[in-house]
């Protein structure tokens, strides 16, 4: 057949779908006269279109290649061996191939594989192409839930075949259905399956045919996820192989294809998120997505495309839900429809959107939502509203947004006010009970806007690139009438509790090492403040109150952890020992609960930071080791939280930070790795989340940092790379957020390091300088912040050593003596043991330009160069002996510390002699 042809069948078919049926009889009698052998094709077509019964219409184009195929194998090839494999019978015959059980011909061994063979009539060069394809896809899967390939080659005709695991086992649908799961059970046996496809989009693989004949669940309870016979791989840029996967995509299941692939758009993970949306929707209520809207009707693939499906829970189908039915069908089915409505509608509508932006953004995402569903957690999900199309419209104009935003807030502050009054008023014996309904209603509609403003509106923007700065305006513009208001009410404890919330938030958007934030740290403690005293009197004015407990503690941590960013370690110990100690109370009161479970297990783990910082190695591991045991505990209630496992990929970096203080380097790597594995599988999960892609860059950072220590500079300058160039990345998404600023700030101090390490000063002085200038801006808009300071003075001690490495005396002079004035008046409580430990490392580097700058000095000016190295030294010394003095300095500066101290003697020595 001509492809003319082709393109004449499918354009009829398509003008004939919806036609009535007197209608189709006379066209095909017309068609056929004019060309018999493609009017009997369309007439195949028409039928097996009537009799599908599905909302889909595949292409003309597809189905005439199906019915092309008609020199097929024999419908037996029993005992026909194939390489080690003798086959047994047939299982079943796809698109392209058929599925044969077979058994080892060789009889080194028993076992049943299932073989696949391309059919003959399909077998041309690009089908067979998209055959071996197949084959190579599989070779690259690797997961306890995915069929295994085990073996392929070619049979004597040239075909190509591919030898899988046998999976003996029923449809997933079948099964829920026979094994009458409740939902629970339904949907813990589909996150599996999400689990295997978030592997395959890990390998770059999109499957592109997603349905339940191609998910069996073993007698055991395993899903296993079959035939990738039409899937794409992500990364290939070969034409060939390109071309080939644009043509299986013209295949596609009816029912279960996300609208791009019935249109022929390029296939994405987002494809395979809709494709799990309509098996969650079988699972749900027994019927397809469109299955009960559409009926037997004619339509086409086009139309449903433009619509979402309706609710599972108004679709649900009990014989296919469940085989088996305790009870009248009507009652069950009302249950039932009672546990979908809501979360589990909006899931699976969020998955099924026809447009891929307002889809889950991930496999991941889908899977996190359904296990927040589990967990009795808020979903993401939610039906299309105003808060939605808020935050699409800030994203496209954030400036008009902050204008508009100010001049409503501007006009709600005179509401406020003349609403309040009239609330106040109400309360008066002399007013009618209505006036007092009519005001006590107008006093909760501004509230509820003030919460709308602050929460709803924020929470919309807030994962937005460059968002920082409209946040802030956002939040403390709503929240100076909020206050206003609150002052009135003081008696209100719901209100006082928002005002806490809206307070934290303000902080969170200032400053804070754990937040998109402006670096207002001053500001942010503030704020933190604020809400921490309201959230005291509201616990004092409850006892019993847990909600509120939890609340108090996590304001004691929030204050805690900007205490320390200032360096006063003192109050932060004390806030975060109390906020610990709340957490205990609660989770003895709650032991079942794991989000209490997990937020203590993370205050744990900032304490054993602390430690570290304060030099408390061992004590360190023991608190981090409590914080894992805690975050597994909650792991095990709830096995697949995100959240979770994010929070322990968290306590093993802390765990090999403090491994690489106490100078055990292998086992600080191999416990980084495992952090930075996990991580790199969240991310992969959730690839639009900035905090995620944060915390992956923190983890190659943490892996240079070790590996420099251990000399290994070439790889350790990888991981600096990779660290980055996220991290410049996500400061190009978001240029107000300050605490992208201070990662790229770090990450070019220590590609400084690796370029001085791997023998190129000149490239290393241009690191250290371009991380010295941004600094130095940081520092002069946050002063407050200690760890800022350090880091300054870090690099310019740096800068000052490249310099005098490279015989740039005089600069390297001025930048020396510049650097050790900054030195002298940073003050650092005594107990900070990290940050003295630092500033003594770069006591030591400046010693060293000095000492090196000496060694090359005109006569006469080597002692007072020599002294001043002298001094440093001694200094570095200093420090490090009072450290240790008091069980408080790394196993790694021990050395360096009796370094620092023979160089200080030899050059004091030096110096009063004249020597050079």
């Amino acid at each position: 057949m001509t492809p003319e042809q082709w393109r004449r069948l499918e354009a009829a078919f398509h003008d004939l779908a919806g036609a009535p049926e007197n209608s189709r009889t006379a066209f095909i009698r017309e068609f056929s006269a004019q060309d018999p052998e493609l009017g009997s094709r369309l007439a195949d077509l028409l039928a097996a279109h009537r009799d599908a019964g599905g909302f889909l219409v595949q292409p003309a184009l597809d189905l005439s290649l199906a019915l092309a195929s008609t020199d097929e194998d024999p419908p037996e090839l029993a005992g026909q061996v194939f390489g080690a494999y003798r086959v047994v019978r047939e299982l079943g015959r796809g698109g392209m191939g058929a599925v044969y059980l077979a058994e080892r011909a060789d009889r080194e061994f028993s076992k049943f594989v299932a073989l696949k063979l391309i059919k003959r009539g399909m077998d041309s060069d690009a089908l067979i192409e998209r055959f071996r394809a197949e084959r190579q896809i599989l070779a690259n899967l690797d997961h306890p839930n995915i069929a295994r390939l085990l073996d392929g080659g070619t049979a004597p005709d040239g075909r190509p075949y591919l030898v899988m695991e046998y999976v003996e086992g029923s449809p997933i649908d079948e099964y829920c259905a026979q094994h009458a799961l409740d939902l629970e059970a339904r949907l813990a046996l589909f996150r599996r399956v999400c689990a295997a496809v978030v592997h395959a989009h890990q390998h770059l693989v999109v499957h592109r045919d997603l349905k339940p004949s191609n998910i069996l669940v073993t007698r055991e309870g395993a899903p296993k996820l079959l035939d990738f016979g039409l899937a794409r791989v992500l990364s290939t840029d070969d034409a060939r192989t390109s071309a080939v996967t644009a043509a299986a995509g013209r295949f596609f299941t009816p029912g279960y294809a996300s609208p791009e692939h019935v249109r022929g758009l390029p296939a994405t993970t987002l494809s395979d998120v809709y494709s799990l949306g309509a098996v969650l929707y079988r699972l749900l209520c027994g019927c397809t997505p469109h299955e009960q809207r559409f009926g037997n009707e004619p339509g086409t693939a086009e139309e449903a495309t433009r619509v979402l499906p309706a609710r599972p829970s108004v679709c649900i189908d009990p014989e296919r839900v469940r085989a088996t039915l305790d009870g009248d069908s009507d009652a069950w089915r009302a249950a039932w429809s009672k546990r979908l409505t809501g979360d589990l509608d909006n899931i699976a509508l969020r998955a099924l959107h026809p447009d891929p932006a307002r889809r889950y953004a991930s496999v991941g995402q889908l899977d996190e939502d359904l296990a927040r569903y589990v967990a009795g957690m808020p979903v993401t999900a939610a039906p299309d509203s105003l808060t939605y199309r808020a935050g699409k419209f800030v994203s496209r104009h954030a400036a008009a947004v902050v204008v508009a935003v100010s001049l409503t807030v501007a006009l709600m502050g005179a509401v406020v006010v003349s609403t309040w009054q009239s609330y106040r008023a109400a309360q008066s014996e002399r007013l009618a009970t209505q006036q007092r309904a009519r005001a006590e209603q107008r006093f909760a509609d501004v509230r509820r806007l003030a919460h709308t403003l602050i929460f709803d509106y924020h929470d919309a923007i807030a994962d937005l690139p460059g968002s920082t700065a409209v946040r802030m305006r956002l939040v403390s513009d709503a929240l100076a009438y909020l206050d206003g208001l609150a002052a009135e009410a003081a008696g209100e404890p719901e209100l006082q509790r928002e005002l806490a919330a809206a307070y934290e938030r303000v902080g969170d958007v200032q400053g804070g090492a754990l937040f998109a934030n402006l670096g207002d740290t001053a500001s942010a403690i503030a704020s933190q403040r604020k809400a921490l005293a309201i959230r005291q009197a509201l616990t004092q004015a409850d006892p019993e109150d847990q909600d509120a407990q939890r609340e108090f503690a996590l304001s004691r941590r929030k204050v805690g952890l900007l205490l320390w960013e200032t360096g006063a370690l003192g109050d932060a110990v004390a806030e975060l020992r109390g906020s610990q100690a709340t957490f205990e109370g609660i989770a003895a009161r709650r032991p079942e609960d794991p989000a209490i479970l997990f937020e203590l297990a993370t205050t744990f783990d900032y304490i054993g930071m602390l430690q570290q910082e304060l030099g408390e190695l061992e004590a360190a591991l023991v608190t981090l080791g409590r914080a894992r045991e805690t975050f597994v505990q909650a792991q095990q209630q709830d096995p697949d939280n995100a959240i979770y496992r994010r929070g322990l990929s968290t306590v093993d970096e802390h765990f090999a930070a403090a491994l690489l203080l106490l100078g055990r380097y292998p086992e600080a790597l191999a416990y980084n790795q495992i952090a930075l594995d996990l991580r790199t599988a969240l991310s992969a999960e959730t690839p639009l989340s900035m905090d995620l892609k944060r915390i992956l860059a923190v983890s190659h950072y943490n892996q240079g940092e070790i590996l420099a220590r251990m000399g290994r500079y070439a790889e350790a300058l990888q991981h600096y790379q990779a660290d980055l160039a996220i991290a410049e990345a996500l400061q190009d998404a978001d240029p107000a957020n300050d605490q992208y600023r201070s990662d790229v700030t770090f990450g070019r101090v220590r590609l400084g390091d690796m370029s001085l390490a791997l023998g190129s000063p000149e490239e290393a002085l241009e690191w250290y300088q371009d991380a010295a200038r941004r600094r130095s801006e940081d520092v002069d808009s946050d002063p407050l912040q200690l760890w800022k300071r350090a880091s300054l003075i870090e690099a310019r001690s740096k800068v000052a050593d490249a310099l005098s490495r490279l015989g740039k005396d005089a600069a390297a002079i001025r930048q020396a003596r510049e650097t050790a004035a900054l030195l002298d008046a940073t003050q650092v409580e005594p107990g900070n043991a990290y940050v003295l430990t630092a500033l003594a490392e770069a006591r030591f580097v400046l010693a060293e330009a000095y000492e090196r700058l000496a060694a090359g000095a005109k006569p006469g000016q080597g002692p007072e160069l020599n002294a001043r190295a002298a001094t440093l030294y001694a200094g570095a010394h200093g420090v490090w002996q009072t450290l240790a003095a008091q069980g408080r300095v790394a196993p790694p500066d021990r050395q360096r510390m009796i370094d620092a101290g023979a160089r200080a003697e030899r050059l004091q020595m030096l110096a009063g002699t004249g020597g050079q």
